[in-house]
């Protein structure tokens, strides 16, 4: 026997599909504990674990059921075998849990490569699963992402064993019937979306039907019998289905008639997150995600021999040329239609979706067995050699692309990008990259090892769950999460993500930010930024005043406020208050806080004054009956005027940046009356008398303040600005 007769045996064709698989499984397994945590999965283990409790209660503890992120709405299969998982393994909880997924991503990829097979033979399966293999988005989510990759390969499974019953109609096998009613209950204990495949089977049986009907025209008694008896089929499979979906879904098995549907309509207007994306070159709220959001983003994320495969596909129903390989054209309409419709779906219904097409995995199996099953049939129905030669070439390249990228990329697989969008080069500020925020996994790895290992580092991480960060901070002694505001001291290193941009549109384009020691890249295109702090003291409380001075929230202010006063910090105590009473006038807490304030400042009269405010607006009101009555008590004790003369100076300050100037200029010049030499009281005279556009006042102070103070650059700043505004 010849070496092409050998291996075009069906044998060894279907031996190299599997040791494919093998080898796919093994990748996938052995880099799973490579990955960060996705902002999903603390959630979800959680869900896992509480479900594990409902069934080890007998169904008692219902703590499952969360109102608020309604995660009781999806199925539990995945979630309770990772708890399982968990509860058996001594391993990384994290790490488990991504084995676990990585496991349902080679079911995805194994069955999109049976699929392929049912459609044009073993050699076209092991190219879709090859395909499905090498789209390093599908790939990269099988590693962490618990809610699509494994609907995905329930999916995938329904859809294979779908098309072997259509073939098989009207008698389709035990086996075939089996594995459709475990695919389409794997996919209800998943997602209740999986009722779609219960529809599917409904939908095709009966064109299956008409079509054997429109075929057969004169068919014997027995088969006719056959024909009619087939209804039971769907029926079966659907019922079955349907109740063994609901076995890892407590709240569907709770009330079987009702939840599952209630969980249908909520979940097809699904409201509970709120999001914004970038989405070609500008973020965009989730309402105004333009209708080819999710095509687009397919289009520029799959891997080349895939979107070559879809502009393709039309002629695989051609007899004339590429059709004339396809094996059979009716099931691949059918695979064509498992993943069009619920695009089509989605666009007209103007679904809730974010995060590029995470919600769509599940149409990559069949898409991957379709453009398998084109580029197959292409390559075997040209007629020359050469041509032949040609078209194996460039699918050659485009399939070593996406593989040298994960290679070269890993552990980063799910941030790839097609060289029609530029790569992910051409995608940074464009499209989102991390959003799922899995690299804070190796941003930890990296300051752990290039900190001080001698002393406690404080990382913070605004951006994403809290324990996608600190699971990892926990392994090392010498770091601790903090979870504190950027303008604190109280951390040494942050890490920064670019999809923070949504909260800062400023981020993107002054990328890196500032204090950035070390980044990480895909290709070109940044990951995250390990950012130092480098704020000093003043740096901070110039911060958390400009805070304040812009606030709007009138109750954060009077909360700011009185933390200023038991900080002692009575200066930005009376900003805070004054700004409150800006926009809110009859702010009786707000008076008092003012002078509480004065009191500790030891300026009685002003305290007195704004405690009579606050009275004036409730008499009965005691912390300012007791402010009014100590500064009462008190309007005649000794201050130094040198006191007095600060303390009005730095109120100038406060009421300058308030934009109240005439009070800022009253109390500069009651610093002046306590201490005649007070150039910066001189200064912020001129300062204000400028800001009002009365040069020729700025000018004589300035003057006096330049005379009593000849080196303050600020000082001469300020008249030379007062003189330009008196010339003509």
């Amino acid at each position: 026997m010849s070496l092409p007769a050998l291996f075009s045996e069906e044998r060894i064709k279907r031996r190299i599909f599997f040791a494919c698989a093998a080898l796919i499984l093994a990748i996938m397994v052995s880099v799973s504990g490579d990955y960060g945590i996705s902002w999903d999965e603390p959630l979800q283990k959680d869900y896992g674990n509480r479900i594990l409790r409902y069934y080890s209660s007998g169904g008692k503890d219902t703590s499952y059921i969360d109102r608020a992120k309604l995660i009781h709405l999806y199925g539990g299969l995945a979630e309770t075998i990772t708890a399982l998982a968990n509860r058996l393994s001594s391993h990384d909880v994290y790490d488990t849990r991504h084995l676990v997924i990585a496991c349902f991503g080679f079911l995805a990829i194994l069955f999109s490569g049976l699929l392929a097979r049912e459609l044009a033979g073993w050699n076209t399966g092991t190219l879709a699963l090859l395909f499905a293999f090498l789209t390093p988005v599908f790939f990269g989510h099988s590693m962490y992402n618990s809610k699509d990759i494994p609907f995905a390969a329930a999916y995938a499974i329904s859809i294979y064993f779908l098309t072997r019953f259509i073939r098989q109609l009207p008698k389709p096998a035990t086996g075939t019937c089996l594995g459709l009613a475990l695919g389409i209950a794997m996919a209800i204990n998943i997602r209740i979306g999986g009722l779609l495949l219960i529809a599917y089977l409904l939908f095709f049986w009966l064109a299956g039907i008409l079509s054997l009907l429109a075929r057969e025209k004169d068919m014997p008694a027995s088969r006719l019998r056959q024909i009619r008896m087939s209804f039971l089929y769907p029926l079966l499979i659907g019922t079955a289905a349907y109740f063994l979906g609901l076995l890892f879904w407590p709240y569907g098995l709770a009330q079987p008639f009702r939840h599952p549907f209630e969980a249908l309509r909520l979940m097809s207007n699904y409201d509970v997150f709120d999001s914004m994306n970038l989405f070609e070159g500008r973020w965009i709220h989730r309402w105004e995600i333009p209708w080819y959001y999710i095509p687009k983003w397919i289009w520029i994320t799959v891997p080349l021999f895939i979107s070559l495969g879809l502009v393709l596909l039309p002629f695989a129903f051609s007899k004339k040329w590429i059709g004339r390989a396809v094996t059979n054209r009716y099931l691949l309409a059918v695979t064509c239609f498992v993943f069009l419709f619920p695009i089509v779906y989605i666009i007209v219904r103007r679904s809730n979706v974010y995060d590029g097409w995470r919600h769509l995995f599940f149409v990559l199996p069949p898409l991957a067995a379709a453009a398998a099953v084109v580029w197959a049939s292409l390559i075997r129905s040209l007629s020359r050699k050469a041509m032949r030669a040609a078209a194996a070439l460039l699918l050659a390249g485009t399939m070593l692309q996406p593989a040298a990228w994960m290679y070269r990329n890993h552990p980063f697989e799910s941030f790839y990008f097609s060289p029609l969008a530029g790569g992910i080069n051409g995608a940074f500020k464009k499209y989102e990259i991390d959003y799922y925020g899995t690299s804070l996994r190796q941003a930890v790895e990296w300051i752990a090892e290039n900190s001080d290992k001698n002393r406690v580092n404080k990382v913070r991480n605004w951006y994403g769950e809290k324990e996608c960060t600190e699971h990892f901070i926990r392994k090392y002694r010498h770091l601790k999460y903090v979870f504190v505001n950027e303008e604190s001291l109280d951390w040494d290193y942050a890490i920064v993500l670019p999809v923070q941009a949504k909260f800062d549109s400023l981020l993107l384009k002054n990328w890196p930010p500032r204090g950035t020691v070390h980044q990480a890249f895909a290709d070109d295109a940044p990951i995250f930024a390990i950012v130092k702090n480098y704020r000093t003291p003043e740096m901070v409380a110039e911060s958390i005043a400009n805070a304040v001075y812009a606030s709007t929230d009138v109750n954060a202010l009077i909360a700011s406020s009185l933390h200023f006063y038991n900080q002692g910090n009575y200066l930005m105590c009376v900003a805070a208050s004054e700004r409150a009473l800006m926009l809110d006038p009859a702010n009786k807490y707000a008076f008092n806080n003012i002078s509480s304030a004065f009191n500790g400042l030891k300026l009685y009269n002003e305290a007195a004054e704004a405690g009579k405010m606050a009275l004036a607006i409730d008499p009965g009101f005691a912390p300012a009956q007791g402010n009014y009555a100590e500064a009462r008590a008190r309007q005649k004790d000794q201050v130094p005027a040198d006191t007095l003369s600060i303390h009005y100076t730095n109120l100038s300050v406060v009421y300058s940046r308030l934009g109240q100037l005439e009070r800022s200029i009253a109390f500069c010049q009651f610093a002046i009356r306590y201490k005649p030499d007070n150039a910066y009281a001189y200064n912020n005279l001129c300062s204000a008398f400028n800001a009002i556009g009365n040069y020729a006042e700025a000018v004589k102070y300035g003057e006096k303040a330049v005379e009593l103070d000849p080196s303050s650059e600020l000082f001469r700043n300020n008249l030379q600005t007062a003189k330009k505004g008196l010339r003509p």
